[in-house]
C-alpha cells in the first residue's frame, strides 16, 4: 500500500518551484507528507560546476526549501537528492520511498523541462512511474480552492482507480465533479455506457456526498477537444484521466493534448 506521501522533483527553476508550491498547497488538504527530490545528473552536476555551487550547494538549496515549504505550509517535507538519470531515478526512487503520487512542472511541449528534456517527454516521466502523476504546466498558480474536476468517461478505459483520486480531491476540497462521458453512436456501447455510469460512477460519489454533473460530448467533433473546451467553459481545476504507458513510452495523441493543454489545467494521470 503506497504512502501518503507527495513526491515534487525540482531543479530549482521558476516552473519547479511553482510547482513545489502547488504541490505543498494541496498536500495539506488532502493531509499528504511532502518529499521534495533533486536528481543529479551528468549534465546538471556539469551546470553546477560551472555555477561554482557544487554538489554540496545543490544539497543546501534542496534542504533550505524544505525548510522553508515546511515553515510556510506547517506540513512535514522531507528531502532527498541522487545521482542518476532523470526518468529511471525518479521512478526508482518512487517505487524506494513507496510513494503514493508523484506532481511535477513543465515549462510545455516545445521547451526544455528541467533544462534536460523537452516538454514532450514528460510523459515518459508519466510512463516509467507507477503511481499516479499531477502534471502542472508553466503559469499555473494554484488558488487556494479546487471547486470544478473533470472525470472522462469512454467504455474502453477503467474507471475503477480514477474513482478513488476524484474522490478524494472532490472530499477534501468540497469540489462538483463532472462526469465527461464519449458519445457512443451504437445502442450496445451506449447501455455499456449507461451501465458504467449508474453502476459504478454514479453510487461512488453519492454514498460519499459528492456532487457531481453529467455531460454528454456531441456526436460530431474530437472528444479530447470538446472535453477540454468545457474544462475551461467552466474552470475546471483538474482533469484526471487514466494513462496505459506504452512500452516504448511514446506519448498518445489524446493524453498528450490534455497534459499540454492551452488552458493550463493540471491534469491527474493514474496509470494502469
Amino acid at each position: 500500500m503506497p504512502e501518503n506521501i507527495l513526491l515534487i522533483p525540482t531543479d530549482f527553476s521558476d516552473v519547479t518551484l511553482k510547482a513545489v508550491d502547488y504541490g505543498a498547497s494541496i498536500a495539506k488538504i488532502i493531509n499528504f507528507k511532502v518529499t521534495l527530490a533533486h536528481i543529479l545528473t551528468k549534465d546538471s552536476i556539469s551546470k553546477l560546476k560551472k555555477e561554482n555551487i557544487g554538489e554540496e550547494g545543490a544539497l543546501v538549496k534542496l534542504k533550505n526549501l524544505a525548510t522553508e515549504v515546511k515553515n510556510k505550509y506547517n506540513i512535514d517535507v522531507n528531502y532527498v537528492i541522487k545521482k542518476g538519470s532523470l526518468f529511471a531515478t525518479l521512478a526508482e526512487t518512487v517505487k524506494e520511498l513507496n510513494i503514493g503520487l508523484l506532481l511535477f512542472g513543465t515549462p510545455g511541449k516545445s521547451t526544455n523541462f528541467f533544462n534536460f528534456f523537452t516538454g514532450a517527454d514528460a510523459f515518459k516521466l508519466v510512463s516509467k512511474t507507477k503511481c499516479p502523476n499531477i502534471v502542472i504546466q508553466k503559469g499555473v498558480d494554484y488558488s487556494g480552492a479546487m471547486k470544478n474536476i473533470i472525470f472522462p468517461v469512454s467504455t474502453t478505459t477503467k474507471v475503477g482507480p480514477k474513482i478513488v483520486w476524484a474522490r478524494l480531491f472532490a472530499k477534501a476540497f468540497g469540489a462538483k465533479v463532472h462526469i465527461f462521458k464519449l458519445y457512443e453512436p451504437s445502442g450496445v456501447a451506449q447501455i455499456k455506457m449507461k451501465t458504467l455510469i449508474n453502476k459504478f460512477v454514479k453510487p461512488e460519489f453519492e454514498k460519499n456526498n459528492i456532487e457531481f454533473i453529467e455531460k454528454e460530448a456531441v456526436k460530431d467533433g474530437n472528444f479530447g477537444e470538446q472535453l477540454l473546451k468545457y474544462s475551461d467553459s467552466i474552470k475546471a481545476d483538474m482533469i484526471i484521466i487514466m494513462n496505459d504507458p506504452d512500452p516504448e513510452n511514446y506519448i498518445q495523441a489524446y493524453e498528450e493534448s490534455l497534459i499540454f493543454n492551452p488552458y493550463l489545467i493540471p491534469v491527474m494521470c493514474v496509470n494502469l
